[in-house]
């Protein structure tokens, strides 16, 4: 005997299943609706929230294009008894992913199908609805026509209820989902989410299918779909605006609608206007240029969040690590009274030239190896501080077109400095780069010779400056290098306190 839902649902063939639900052909046994249903039904009791938020989401949206709601189970999750279920009107025409090739180069077709989902999402979000799950599989249609229905809100978020999605869950289809969705640690949800997956959807529709890539719409295998003037130029444009970072994005399916009805209704703009082709033609290559602009832009900050992400998380390890190597040294050399070590975190001295012309070294918190001797009588305490310092390099550009900064592996140097603390108000601290062992080496110089000193005012060079230069990918690798470095600048360090201190380098 068939099962039968709420006393009333007959089942019949399965029509599909999702992550959290099992969608069925069913039947009226009352009589009261002739045609067939879809009857949607919870397969997993734990996913019983997020079921009720759809039978919630549902019923909060009354749109001509929206999913309508026939029937449903009790929103009562105590009683666990009763099977959860969904009665919905059957969509004959199937879902976006099985017909997709009809709307492939058909502009008109694919802009009549953005509009109504665009008109739809714009409703729920009036509702208080972000659906997050806008794929080919949830835009149904009714029948052989382009009347779409937008449908699956089981994974929607509503502002008005606590958040039933676990923080570090990820939600949405991977190659629709925006990217500050990605991980699951947005809080806030915004209607921004829509609008990019809904201008994928588009590309999707347009280009017969192609799966577009995070925000590679730009590039040219994926840009050849455009090649054609007038509207497809302006359905770029759109896109543009759609599929990229949230801070360049549109905000509001609003937006989207008004610029979906502009494309929709250009041609016959066009004829009307008193602009000539050449001047289209030109405010054409404006717009692209524009656009192009905002795409190398986007790439750029993107680029430079990516390289600030993976420094961050280096320089906390070599932080980690500078640490254990100074306070063995202290440990080693300490002596209470007499010669007194401590490990302490150290300011950067500031923007540092590294003997070039193009570019300088901006030094990055460091971690310092105070020396104390209260036994001295002058320059009771003296430092070495270590810092990381990033490589700037100056950009040069010419006109107004920014130029594309990939990606790049951060150049970084290692650098120790000796500093002299400033005890008394109008005393001027002693401070500068640590002279190689090498470097301190008497030179010719004429009839006589001169003994580099220990410490310099400025970097002066690969053969006399104690420093040393990589990339973040080359960590934790060049670990034993930086070690010696260390071994080097500490011995150079306590030469120098042993021949008293007293000069330093210009």
């Amino acid at each position: 005997m068939a099962k039968t839902y709420g006393e009333r649902w007959v089942l019949g063939n399965s029509l599909g299943s999702g992550g959290q639900g099992e969608v069925f052909y069913a039947t009226d046994r009352s009589g009261e609706i002739t045609e067939a249903v879809a009857l949607k039904r919870l397969k997993n009791q734990n996913r019983a929230e997020r079921f009720i938020r759809e039978i919630e989401a549902i019923r909060s949206v009354d749109h001509q294009h929206v999913i309508k709601l026939i029937d449903h189970s009790s929103v009562n999750t105590a009683d666990k008894e009763q099977p959860m279920f969904i009665v919905m009107p059957l969509a004959a025409g199937g879902d976006l992913s099985k017909r997709v090739l009809t709307y492939k180069d058909s502009l008109d077709s694919t802009l009549i199908v953005a509009q109504q989902l665009a008109s739809a999402l714009a409703a729920a979000h009036s509702a208080g609805v972000i659906h997050r799950d806008v794929k080919p599989q949830n835009i149904l249609f009714q029948d052989g026509g382009h009347h779409s229905i937008l449908t699956d809100f089981g994974i929607c978020y509503m502002h008005a209820d606590e958040r039933v999605t676990p923080m570090d869950e990820a939600v949405g289809p991977r190659v629709f989902m925006s990217p500050e969705m990605e991980g699951g640690r947005v809080i806030e949800v915004r209607q921004a989410a829509d609008v990019y997956s809904l201008g994928k959807l588009i590309y999707y529709m347009i280009s017969g299918g192609v799966m577009l890539p995070r925000e590679a719409i730009h590039e040219a295998q994926y840009a050849s779909i455009f090649a054609e003037s007038g509207r497809y130029h302006l359905l770029k444009m759109l896109l543009g605006k759609m599929i990229c970072v949230e801070d360049r994005r549109l905000k509001t399916m609003h937006e989207v609608i008004v610029e979906l009805d502009q494309i929709a209704s250009w041609e016959s703009r066009a004829q009307v206007t008193p602009l000539s082709s050449s001047t289209f033609d030109a405010l054409r290559k404006l717009q692209q240029r524009e656009l192009e602009t905002q795409r190398i832009t986007a790439a750029n900050d993107q680029a430079r969040k990516s390289e600030g992400q993976i420094l961050s998380e280096f320089t906390r390890s070599f932080t980690e690590w500078l640490n254990v190597e100074l306070r063995q040294i202290r440990d080693a050399v300490h002596v209470p009274g007499i010669f007194e070590c401590s490990v302490l975190d150290a300011a950067p001295p500031g923007r540092l030239s590294d003997g070039r012309q193009d570019g300088f070294l901006e030094p990055m918190p460091g971690v310092e190896l105070r020396v104390t001797r209260p036994q001295n009588t002058f320059n009771k305490v003296e430092s070495l501080q270590f810092f990381l310092c990033r490589v700037r390099r100056m950009v040069f550009q010419m006109g107004n077109q920014p130029r594309e900064q990939p990606f790049t592996d951060t150049e970084l140097t290692f650098l120790p400095y000796y500093l002299r603390p400033v005890e008394r108000p109008q005393a001027n601290g002693w401070q500068g780069f640590l002279t190689t062992s090498s470097g301190r080496k008497v030179h010719s110089q004429g009839r006589r010779g001169a003994a580099v000193p220990h410490v310099h005012r400025t970097f002066i060079g690969a053969n006399y400056t104690i420093f040393r230069k990589f990339r973040v990918s080359q960590w934790p690798s060049i670990r034993a290098d930086i070690s010696a470095d260390i071994g080097e600048a500490f011995a150079t360090f306590s030469d120098y306190l042993l021949q008293g201190a007293t000069s330093i380098g210009s």
